[in-house]
């Protein structure tokens, strides 16, 4: 079940506009700027968390699978670089996306009085 009508989510870039409401449903009701942002910025935070912990295993185990038995050792440890390489850049984007989430709290960001707009 989806709290939003039409195609897009929300949150999605090309619906935001400044300076004017947001349209949550039929009723074209508005939401202050920092209320839409926290509630779906956190959402979108645990989605792409979930994402990227799904991605590392994913990665992890293909690798594993690349490096059977049957490949020269040189090519396992390779991969096995390969892999570390792919989890510390995976864990980059954690650690940015916390940044981001932390600092957009705690830091001067948009005004709580703004307001942003859905189109369809």
């Amino acid at each position: 079940m989806t709290p939003w009508k039409g195609d897009k989510m929300p949150h999605e870039v090309a619906m935001l506009r400044t300076g004017e409401s947001v349209a949550t449903g039929p009723s074209d009701s508005t939401l202050e700027l920092g209320e839409f942002l926290g509630a779906h910025g956190e959402c979108l935070l645990q989605e792409i968390q979930t994402l990227l912990a799904e991605l590392d295993g994913k990665v992890t185990r293909y690798t594993w699978l690349k490096s059977s038995q049957d490949a020269p050792k040189e090519q396992r440890a390779e991969n096995m670089r390969s892999l570390a390489f792919m989890q510390t850049a995976l864990e980059d984007i954690t650690a940015t996306l916390v940044g981001i989430s932390v600092s957009s709290q705690s830091g001067p960001g948009l005004e709580t009085t703004g307001k942003v707009s859905s189109w369809g």
